[in-house]
C-alpha cells in the first residue's frame, strides 16, 4: 500500500514537473503578479531578462531532485503561503492570483502550485544575485583599495572640512577622478558637481562612478552635457562639461525691474546694420572692481556643496573662467567647498592662487612604464615604403609596430595608444598600417563620428591587437583598457588667434613635459606598460614645462560677454588665474562694442544680453537676431545658424571617394557651404519624412556624419526655446487635430517601449561585441534594422512630429528668389568685416590657384573642401560678363565678394565657410563708413575696397541705388531698435507688436527689391591697400547720416566713360540737363544728392519713428527727433507745385522755371 501511494505520488510529481516547463507561456501573466513596481527587480533591468533565462534552467532541476529536495524547496505545493526577504511576495497565494483574470475554462489556466513554483524559482534567483553581487562587491572593494589615492581619503575628508579650496595633484592612474567623489558622497556631502573638459570624459567617469556606487546611472550619480541629461530628483553627484557649468553660473535670473531703456540715437549703421547703432542697454549690478558676482539667489547652482574641478592643467578657457568664478564664489558662500584636480600641474601657481590652499600630492602609480627613446633619425629608411603627407613620415611608427610584435608574444594581451598631433597624420598612418595582419587600426579624435569613437573601447577579437591613433583627446580623462603601449611622437597642434588680421592658425609644436608624461602614464592604467618617444632625451628637457595657457592664444569674445552678464564694471579687472594678453582682451571689447553687443562704456546691450544666452559665436548669434525681424525667414534663419555651428556633416575622407562625391553633387550649393549644409539638411528631413530609405543608409552612401545632423537638430530646438524666451519667436505651433493627437501618443508609446529595449540591448552590450567581431571593421556595415534601432533616431522621432517637421522643412527650403537674397543678407550682416576681394590676376590663374585678399589679410586661398573650391567657375568673370578694362581692372556688373566664417591657417591660410556675393549690393548694406564722390559715381567702403562706376543705365543710376540703401538701412535700424524694445516689455506676451510686424515686412520686401534689381550697373572693384588710403581721400567729408559721407574723394582722371565735364559721371543721354534726385520714400524731387540725403533721412525718422514709435519710446527723446526733422524739412521746403501736388528745391523764379521744362514739358 505505502508502495502504490509512493508510485501514485510520484507520478503526480512528475506531471507537475511536466507543467511547470511551460511557465515561460504565462510570461505576461506572472510579471503582472510578481513584477511590481514595489518588487526588487525592475520590469526594464537587466535582471528581468536575465530571470527568464534562468527560469528553465531551475525548471530542468527540480525535475531531476528527489522528492524531498523538492518538497523543501517548493513548500509541498499546497502552502498558501511561503516565506521569504521579499514581503511584495510572501502575500498567500489567493491574494497573488487575484491580481490577474484567469478563466478556468480554459484547458491551460494558471495555478496556485504554478505561482507557489514562480515565487520559489524568485528567491532562488534572487539568493543567486547577492552571491554575484557579493563577489563583484568584494572584487571591486579589493580594487578600491590597492588604488594609491585610497591612502589619502581620511586625510582628504578632513582638509576638506577645514578648507573652502584643496588641490589634489595625483599621477596618472591614481584614481582620483573616480574615487574623489565617491569619497565625498560616502562622506554624506550632496550637491557635487564634477565637471570635464569632455563630453566623453563626463559620460565614461559617470558610469563608472554609478557602478561603484552600486546604483543606475541617472539615479544618485548622473550626467549633465551639451543636449543630453541623465539626472534625477535624487541624484546628489552630477559630472558635466566645463562650459556647461560655466554656462550655469553665469547666467543670472532676469529681473524685470532693470529693463533696458531705448537707445537714444540711431545714428550709424555698421558691420550689417548693428554697429554703432546705440542699442538698449540693461543696467549693469553694482561691483567692486574686485570682482563681485551677482547675488547668491541669481546662482543656479547656489545649492550645491562642493564643486569639483578636474583635469584644470588642460588650462582651457573655460576652466581658466571658471577658476576664477569660484573663487569669486568662495567669499560668498563660505560653506563652499572647491576640490582642483589634476595629474600634472604647476602646483605652486593654484595654491597661490587660493590663498595658500593645502595641496594633496598623491604619489605613486599602478604600474611601472618603461621609457624608450626612439628618435626618427637613425630609423628612417633610405627609401620610404610609405606615402608622406605634410611633412608626415610613418615609417617610424611602422617600424615601432614591428618592434612590439617582435619582443611580445602573440598570446600576451597588449593594445598600443600612438599620440599624433592631427587628423591629417592619423589618416596617413592609418594608410600604411591598413591590412596590417593581428591589428585593428582605430582612428580617435575630436571630428571623429561619435560612434567610431566608442569602438576604442570596446575589446578586440581574440589574437588581435588594437593600435589606436589618437590626438591629445586620449591624453587625460578616458582610460581605454588593455593599453600597454604608448607611442608618443611629442608633437601637438594647437590653435592659435592672431588678433590684428582676425585669423585662427592652426600651428603644429613640441608638447609640453607635462604632456609627455600624461601620454607616458597611459601605458600604466591597467598593467605595467612601455612608451616609446620618437624623440631625444635632449628634446625632452627642452620642452616647456608646462603647455600655454588657452585664454593667452584665443578669441575671447564669449569671456568678455559673460563677464560683462556677470556684472563687473571692468573685465580687465577679473581675478584671472592667469591674465591674457592685454591686446588681446581690447581687441574682443572694441570688436563686441563694434558690433553693437557693448555700449561705449562696456555695458551690455539688449543684443548682448540675448547674445550672451547662445551657445555660439558672435557672428552666429547676429545671425538669429536679424533673422527674428522677418517671420517669414526665421525658419530658415535658426536652420541657417545651427548650420553655421556645427562641424562640417561631410566627412573629410568623402572627398576622396569619387562615388561618394558624385552621390552628392546634386545637394551641392554653389553660393556657399552654408547653404550647401542647409540644403543636406532639408534633404535628410525629406528622406526621413518620406520613409522610403533609411536616413543612415543615405548618409553612409553620401558620405555624411548623421550624427552632425542630429546634432544641428538639438541646436536648432535649442535656439528656438531661447528666442521664444526673450519673445522674439512668435510663429504658433502646428496644431494637432484630434485623430492627428491619438495616432501621435500611441506613436510617443510605441517610441518610449522602443527606446527602453535599445537601451537595454546597449547596456548589455550585445551589439559592441558585434562591432569588434565583424570582418569589416571600419564599422560601416549597417542595415536598416540597425539605423531604426539607433538611440539617436528614435530621439529625434520623440522630439519631432511628422507635421512640425513638414512646416520646417517648407518654410526654411521654399523661399522665394528675392527671400533667398534677403537671407543671404542676414548671414554677410552677421558675418561681416569678415569679408575677401578677389585678386585682380584670378583670371589667368588655375581653379586651385585662386587667391582671395581680407581686410588684414592678403593672398588667402579657399579651404580645399570648401563647395567653392570644387566650383571654382561660379567665381570667375565669364568673357561675356567683361565689357572693358580700365587701369588694368574688369569692368562688370557682376563683381563678387566673399563672406566668411574665420580664417584658419594650417600650411597656408584658408577661408572657411564661404558664400559668395554680388559686391555693389551687399557691400552698401553693410558697410559701416560708405564715402562717395560728390556726383555718387565713386565708393570707398570701410577703406577696405573702392568701386568705380563706369556706365549705368537710366533706371539704375548709382545715386538711386545709394538713397535706396539709406532707405533701407534707416529702416532697419528703427524696425531693429523696436524689436528689441518690445522684447524687453513686461506687458509683452504675445512676440512682436501688429505695426512692428507690418514694418518688417515692407523692410523684407524693400531689401528684397534692393538685391534683386539695380543689374545695369557696371564697375570696377579694387581693393585698398594703406598705401592708397593715404591719397584717395580729400578734405572733411560732409556726413549725411551715420554711414554716409559725401564730397570725401579726390577726382579720377578722365576715362573713354566721361565727357568733357569735370566730374566723373559716365555718359548718359540726360547729361545736357540737370540731374534731379528723388526720395524714394516721399517722391519729392531734389536738384543735389546731398539735399535729398538730408531729407530722406528726416522723411524716415519723421514717419516711421515718430508717428510709429514703440511702446518703450522716451516721449522727450520723440520731441527732439520730431523737432529737428521739422527744421530740416523746413530748410529743405521750396516751391509748391499744383500739378506735382509736392514741394519743389527752391523758391526763385529760375527754379520755378527749371522744374517746369525739365518736368511738365518733358
Amino acid at each position: 500500500m505505502a508502495d502504490s501511494r509512493h508510485s501514485n505520488r510520484q507520478g503526480l510529481l512528475q506531471a507537475d514537473c511536466d507543467r511547470r516547463k511551460s511557465l515561460l507561456r504565462f510570461k505576461a501573466e506572472l510579471s503582472r503578479i510578481f513584477f511590481t513596481p514595489e518588487a526588487p527587480i525592475n520590469k526594464f533591468s537587466d535582471e528581468y531578462d536575465n530571470f527568464w533565462r534562468f527560469l528553465p534552467r531551475y525548471e530542468d532541476k527540480m525535475a531531476n531532485a528527489s522528492k524531498k529536495t523538492f518538497c523543501d524547496d517548493v513548500g509541498q505545493g499546497d502552502s498558501s503561503e511561503v516565506s521569504g526577504p521579499f514581503p511584495c511576495w510572501n502575500r498567500p497565494t489567493q491574494e497573488l492570483l487575484q491580481r490577474i483574470v484567469i478563466d478556468r475554462n480554459q484547458r491551460d489556466y494558471l495555478k496556485e502550485e504554478d505561482v507557489d513554483f514562480m515565487r520559489g524559482a524568485l528567491n532562488t534567483y534572487m539568493k543567486f544575485l547577492e552571491k554575484q553581487r557579493e563577489k563583484r562587491a568584494n572584487k571591486l572593494k579589493e580594487f578600491q583599495e590597492g588604488l594609491p589615492i585610497a591612502k589619502e581619503r581620511d586625510n582628504l575628508v578632513r582638509i576638506l572640512k577645514d578648507n573652502q579650496v584643496v588641490v589634489v595633484a595625483g599621477d596618472t592612474g591614481c584614481g582620483k577622478s573616480t574615487q574623489v567623489p565617491r569619497y565625498l558622497l560616502e562622506a554624506g556631502y550632496e550637491g557635487l558637481v564634477v565637471t570635464q573638459p569632455r563630453r566623453l570624459a563626463a559620460i565614461a567617469l559617470a558610469a563608472r562612478v554609478s557602478y561603484e556606487v552600486g546604483c543606475e546611472l541617472g539615479s544618485v550619480v548622473g550626467y549633465h552635457i551639451r543636449f543630453e541629461k541623465k539626472t534625477s530628483k535624487n541624484t546628489k553627484l552630477i559630472f558635466m562639461t566645463e562650459g556647461l557649468l560655466l554656462r550655469l553660473l553665469s547666467t543670472p535670473l532676469k529681473d524685470k525691474d532693470e529693463s533696458s531703456s531705448s537707445a537714444e540715437s540711431i545714428e550709424g549703421f555698421q558691420s550689417g546694420g548693428l554697429s554703432n547703432t546705440k542699442l538698449p542697454v540693461a543696467d549693469p549690478s553694482e561691483t567692486s572692481a574686485s570682482c563681485k558676482v551677482e547675488s547668491e539667489d541669481r546662482l543656479p547652482l547656489s545649492a550645491h556643496q562642493v564643486i569639483i574641478l578636474d583635469e584644470v592643467h588642460e588650462r582651457h578657457l573655460s576652466c581658466d573662467l571658471l577658476i576664477g568664478l569660484v573663487k569669486c564664489l568662495k567669499t560668498k558662500r563660505p560653506e563652499l567647498r572647491i576640490i582642483l584636480m589634476s595629474a600634472t600641474a604647476n602646483l605652486q601657481l593654484f595654491s597661490n592662487y587660493f590663498d595658500n590652499c593645502p595641496v594633496i600630492q598623491v604619489p605613486g602609480r599602478l604600474y611601472p612604464v618603461e621609457i624608450e627613446y626612439f628618435p626618427p633619425d637613425r630609423d628612417r629608411e633610405p627609401q620610404a615604403r610609405y606615402k608622406r603627407r605634410a611633412n608626415f613620415d610613418p615609417t617610424p611608427y611602422v617600424r615601432v609596430l614591428s618592434l612590439i610584435e617582435q619582443t611580445t608574444a602573440k598570446n600576451e594581451r597588449g593594445d598600443v595608444l600612438v599620440f599624433l598631433s592631427g587628423a591629417q597624420e592619423i589618416s596617413t598612418l592609418q594608410e600604411a598600417l591598413d591590412g596590417r595582419k593581428g591589428w585593428t587600426v582605430l582612428p580617435l579624435y575630436s571630428a571623429l563620428p561619435l560612434k567610431q569613437q566608442d569602438r576604442v573601447f570596446l575589446p578586440a577579437p581574440e589574437g588581435v591587437r588594437k593600435c589606436i591613433l589618437a590626438t591629445n583627446i586620449a591624453e587625460t580623462s578616458v582610460t581605454i583598457d588593455g593599453v600597454r603601449f604608448v607611442i608618443d611622437s611629442g608633437k601637438v597642434k594647437e590653435m592659435t588667434y592672431l588678433a590684428a588680421c582676425r585669423m585662427q592658425k592652426l600651428k603644429e609644436f613640441w608638447c609640453s613635459k607635462a604632456s609627455a608624461q600624461q601620454r607616458k602614464g597611459r601605458a600604466g592604467r591597467t598593467g605595467p606598460g612601455k612608451c616609446f618617444r620618437l624623440y631625444s632625451e635632449q628634446q625632452f628637457e627642452e620642452m616647456e614645462d608646462f603647455s600655454l595657457p588657452e585664454i593667452q592664444r584665443v578669441p575671447l569674445h564669449s569671456l568678455v560677454l559673460q563677464l560683462v552678464q556677470l556684472g563687473l564694471a571692468d573685465v580687465r579687472q577679473f581675478p584671472f588665474l592667469e591674465s591674457p594678453p592685454m591686446d588681446l582682451l581690447e581687441h574682443s571689447i572694441c570688436t563686441l562694442t563694434r558690433q553693437g553687443a557693448l555700449t561705449a562704456d562696456e555695458s551690455l546691450t539688449v543684443m548682448g544680453e540675448i547674445l550672451t544666452q547662445l551657445p555660439v559665436d558672435l557672428s552666429v548669434g547676429k545671425v538669429l537676431l536679424l533673422g527674428c525681424l522677418f517671420r517669414e525667414l526665421l525658419e530658415a534663419a535658426l536652420t541657417l545658424a545651427a548650420a553655421m555651428s556645427v562641424q562640417n556633416p561631410m566627412l573629410p575622407h568623402s572627398f576622396r571617394d569619387y562615388d561618394m562625391c558624385r552621390r552628392r553633387k546634386n545637394l551641392e550649393n554653389d553660393v556657399g557651404d552654408p547653404l550647401t549644409i542647409m540644403r543636406i539638411y532639408h534633404e535628410w528631413l525629406r528622406i526621413k519624412l518620406d520613409g522610403n530609405e533609411s536616413s543612415g543608409s543615405w548618409c553612409r552612401r553620401c558620405g555624411i556624419d548623421e550624427q552632425r545632423l542630429y546634432e544641428l537638430t538639438k541646436l536648432r530646438s535649442q535656439f528656438l526655446r531661447i528666442l521664444k524666451d526673450a519673445k522674439l519667436y512668435d510663429i504658433p505651433e502646428a496644431e494637432l487635430t484630434s485623430s492627428e493627437r491619438m495616432r501621435r501618443h500611441g506613436e510617443i508609446r510605441q517610441l518610449r517601449d522602443l527606446k527602453r529595449d535599445v537601451l537595454r540591448q546597449e547596456k548589455q552590450g550585445r551589439k559592441r561585441k558585434w562591432a569588434l567581431t565583424a570582418d569589416n571593421e571600419d564599422g560601416d556595415d549597417h542595415d536598416e534594422e540597425d539605423d531604426e534601432m539607433d538611440i539617436k533616431n528614435i530621439d529625434f522621432r520623440l522630439a519631432q512630429d511628422r507635421k512640425t517637421l513638414s512646416r520646417l522643412l517648407r518654410k526654411g527650403s521654399e523661399l522665394s528668389g528675392s527671400e533667398r537674397k534677403v537671407l543671404l543678407w542676414l548671414l554677410a550682416a552677421g558675418l561681416y568685416p569678415q569679408v575677401a576681394f578677389s585678386d585682380a590676376y584670378n583670371s589667368y590663374k588655375k581653379d586651385t590657384d585662386l587667391l582671395f585678399h581680407t581686410e588684414t589679410k592678403g593672398f588667402v586661398t579657399l579651404h580645399p573642401n570648401s563647395v567653392l573650391a570644387l566650383n571654382p567657375e561660379a567665381l570667375r568673370l565669364d568673357d561675356a560678363d567683361i565689357v572693358g578694362a580700365e587701369g588694368g581692372l574688369s569692368i562688370s556688373s557682376r563683381h563678387q565678394m566673399l563672406a566668411y566664417i574665420s580664417l584658419l591657417e594650417t600650411t597656408k591660410p584658408n577661408l572657411v565657410g564661404c558664400v559668395r556675393l554680388s559686391t555693389i549690393h551687399y557691400i552698401l548694406m553693410l558697410a559701416g563708413e560708405i564715402h562717395t564722390s560728390p556726383c555718387v559715381q565713386r565708393f570707398v567702403l570701410d577703406s577696405i575696397v573702392e568701386l568705380r562706376i563706369v556706365r549705368s543705365s537710366e533706371d539704375c543710376r548709382p545715386s538711386t541705388l545709394l538713397l535706396r540703401v539709406m532707405q533701407a538701412r534707416l529702416l532697419f535700424q528703427i524696425v531693429f531698435r523696436k524689436m528689441l524694445d518690445e522684447s524687453i516689455q513686461d506687458d509683452n506676451e504675445n512676440g512682436l507688436s501688429p505695426e512692428t510686424r507690418r514694418l518688417s515686412r515692407r523692410l523684407l520686401k524693400m531689401i528684397g527689391s534692393l538685391l534683386t534689381q539695380f543689374t545695369d550697373i557696371y564697375y570696377t572693384q579694387r581693393r585698398l591697400l594703406p598705401a592708397d588710403l593715404k591719397v584717395i581721400f580729400t578734405g572733411e567729408p560732409h556726413r549725411i547720416c551715420g554711414f554716409v559721407l559725401l564730397g570725401s574723394l579726390k577726382s579720377l582722371p578722365k576715362t573713354f566713360a566721361e565727357d568733357s565735364n569735370n566730374d566723373d559721371s559716365p555718359k548718359d543721354s540726360t547729361k545736357s540737363r540737370q540731374e534731379t534726385f528723388e526720395c524714394p520714400e516721399c517722391h519729392e524731387i531734389h536738384f543735389s544728392f546731398a539735399s535729398c540725403a538730408t531729407h530722406l533721412k528726416t522723411c524716415i525718422l519723421r514717419q516711421y519713428d515718430c508717428s510709429q514709435s514703440s511702446r518703450s519710446q522716451d516721449p522727450a527723446r520723440k520731441k527732439d527727433w520730431l523737432d529737428q526733422a521739422d527744421v530740416t524739412d523746413e530748410r529743405n521746403q521750396g516751391h509748391f507745385c499744383q500739378d506735382c501736388k509736392r514741394h519743389i528745391q527752391g523758391k526763385s523764379a529760375f527754379d520755378i522755371l527749371r522744374h517746369n521744362r525739365q518736368v511738365h514739358q518733358r
